[in-house]
């Protein structure tokens, strides 16, 4: 078994080392929006958590909550237009 494992891995580097692996043009499309799109719902989620919070801690409830997740929608948006328009 540990042949096989060995074979396999000096297949895999000559394999790296003949550029393989390069990603598509593709692949980067995909990657680029899946984090993207991750880096958008994390912005709205902590605008969320941080209206909570204020809301806990200043007892404005539910304005804190509603005002933060409009700004981290915005905020969002704004940085996934800008991911998604830079050039290579």
């Amino acid at each position: 078994m540990s042949d096989d494992f060995d074979d396999n891995l000096l297949k895999a580097k000559e394999r790296s080392k003949q550029g393989a692996y390069d990603e598509s043009p593709e692949t980067n499309l995909v990657s680029t929006g899946s984090k993207t799109g991750y880096e958008f719902l994390g912005t709205v989620i902590s605008g969320g958590i941080l209206g909570f919070a204020i809301d806990y801690f200043f007892e404005t409830a539910p304005w804190g909550l509603m005002v933060c997740i409009v700004f981290g929608f915005v905020s969002a948006t704004i940085r996934a237009q800008t991911a998604m328009n830079k050039k290579d």
